[in-house]
C-alpha cells in the first residue's frame, strides 16, 4: 500500500486489522498491529475494539482478555 502512495494512519491500520480477521487471518491482523506500532501510530480504542471483536469471533478468548487488561491498565 505504501508503494502506491497510501498513507498508513491509524484508520488504515485498523481497517487492515478488521479485514484480516474477516478472512480468518489472525496472524496477519497482529502483523498489521505490529507494523502500526513500528510506524509510530498508536493503536486507539477503535483498533483495540476491532482486535477484541475479531478474537472473540475466532474463539481466541484468552488473547481478547489480555487486550482488555492492557486497555484498563493504560487508562
Amino acid at each position: 500500500m505504501e508503494d502506491n502512495g497510501c498513507v498508513l494512519d491509524p484508520i488504515t491500520f485498523t481497517t487492515l486489522v478488521n479485514a484480516h480477521f474477516l478472512v480468518g487471518k489472525v496472524d496477519e491482523s497482529f502483523g498489521a498491529l505490529d507494523k502500526m506500532v513500528k510506524k509510530e501510530n498508536s493503536p486507539n480504542s477503535i483498533t483495540y475494539n476491532s482486535l477484541i471483536i475479531g478474537l472473540l469471533k475466532t474463539n481466541i478468548l484468552e488473547e481478547a482478555l489480555k487486550i482488555l487488561q492492557v486497555m484498563h491498565t493504560n487508562e
